[in-house]
């Protein structure tokens, strides 16, 4: 439920920070095992739900960037402030730095980008109708989008299985607002992966899904 990208020679950016603080310890010793002597510098939530955003206090206390949709950057900073927990203590309670942390939002009608000649990132906000502060990341040199919860891993799973929406079922939503953001922002017809599957499918087949 989360993907790391190698950004240079020196940092890392991360896709989701899902299941908890002590999670996110363990997923950054793995991707420190993968990635050795480089920086995690920038970490971009989809949406605040725990299996995606529950985690970020680690990355934070390494010094990361947070970027969300606007409507979370206060829910984000209240919890990166939190007071210290002497109960379930995590890496920014050994070293807490208050207010020490970039937290970026991305506007709720326009795309963010982050300019890189080995790798560019923009987020775009989604209008759907599973939570008001989900977004997509692209990875533009490589036209790969992150979409999240955006029933991308759904569409893996069916794939896989073989199995078809029948003519009567209507497709999820979270589908159709994904297909109307792409369309809307002019995004490149690449590769998606969901935050649910491991497995990337194409542009068509998420209109395949979406269509009759």
């Amino acid at each position: 439920r989360y993907v790391a990208f190698k950004v240079d020679d020196k940092s890392i950016m991360v896709f989701g920070a899902p299941g908890s603080d002590q999670m996110s310890e363990k997923v950054m010793t793995h991707i420190n095992q993968q990635f050795p002597m480089k920086k995690i510098n920038t970490v971009y939530i989809t949406h605040h739900h725990n299996d995606h955003g529950a985690g970020i206090r680690p990355y934070v206390a390494e010094g990361a960037a947070l970027v969300a949709h606007e409507t979370a950057v206060d829910f984000y900073r209240t919890q990166i402030n939190r007071p210290k927990s002497s109960v379930v203590i995590d890496a920014l309670d050994r070293e807490f730095k208050k207010g020490s942390t970039t937290v970026i939002g991305v506007a709720s009608n326009d795309a963010y980008t982050i300019e890189d000649t080995n790798r560019p990132v923009v987020v775009y906000p989604v209008l759907n109708g599973h939570v008001e502060d989900m977004v997509i990341i692209l990875v533009g040199n490589k036209n790969f989008l992150y979409a999240g919860d955006l029933y991308v891993s759904g569409i893996a799973r069916d794939k896989r299985s073989g199995t078809k929406r029948g003519p009567n079922v209507v497709p999820y939503h979270s589908a159709i607002s994904l297909n109307e953001t792409i369309m809307k922002f002019n995004i490149p017809r690449g590769p998606l992966l969901g935050s649910h599957d491991k497995e990337a499918v194409s542009y068509q087949d998420l209109i395949d899904y979406i269509t009759d």
